[in-house]
């Protein structure tokens, strides 16, 4: 009588055995999982660095930019004729500080400016973008507007507005009559809510959008 033996060929499969596999495996996929997230958040991570200094850069590049142009508009506006017309006491310079309101008012169109005001030696507003504070606002104790008394274009930031008792951005340039008998300053305040929300605006993070 042959007897058959049987021969295994993989060792039989026990319940530890399957645990202990199955251990292995989850830990592995465990650890994958582990690295990936590691991987993805520092990815992430260097991503969103990278996009806030583009950011801060294109912020510092934008407000270099906005006070370049404000020096250069509020110095050409000072040197028009009537704004130093405007200056004088006499008959002449009252009429002509109607003409100067409107003048100063229609530079605000497309700017992110607030007002822009014409000063009399003494501080006293005598035209401006806001008829409000036309004679009824003296503004010589500020330094920008004493500096700019001695021919300096100023740029100033000031934590609190005569006017809305809120921060702002000045920049003021002097002024002259014609005959130099008169001096005075013109100084432009930027809306910095507005000008912040524009740069909002333009800034976006990542591919869908928002600051």
């Amino acid at each position: 009588m042959r007897i058959r033996r049987r021969f295994r060929l993989f060792p039989p499969i026990t319940t530890g055995y399957l645990a202990s596999v199955l251990s292995i495996m989850l830990i592995g996929d465990l650890l994958i999982i582990v690295l990936s997230y590691l991987h993805t958040r520092r990815t992430i991570k260097d991503m969103a660095s990278h996009q806030a200094v583009q950011a801060l850069s294109f912020l510092n590049r934008k407000l270099n930019s906005t006070i370049m142009g404000m020096r250069q508009d509020i110095r050409q506006w000072s040197r028009e004729r009537v704004s130093g017309i405007a200056l004088s006491d006499s008959y002449l310079g009252k009429s002509v500080r109607a003409a100067a309101n409107i003048r100063l008012t229609e530079r605000l169109l497309n700017t992110n400016l607030e007002r822009i005001s014409l000063l009399d030696k003494n501080g006293d507003i005598t035209a401006s973008s806001d008829s409000d504070i036309v004679e009824a606002l003296n503004v010589g104790g500020r330094e920008h507007f004493m500096r700019s008394l001695k021919a300096e274009v100023i740029v100033d930031i000031l934590p609190s507005s005569y006017v809305t008792a809120k921060p702002i951005l000045v920049v003021s340039a002097p002024v002259n009559s014609p005959d130099l008998d008169e001096m005075g300053v013109m100084p432009a305040v930027l809306n910095l809510n507005r000008f912040a929300q524009n740069l909002l605006d333009e800034v976006r993070f990542g591919k869908t959008g928002g600051a």
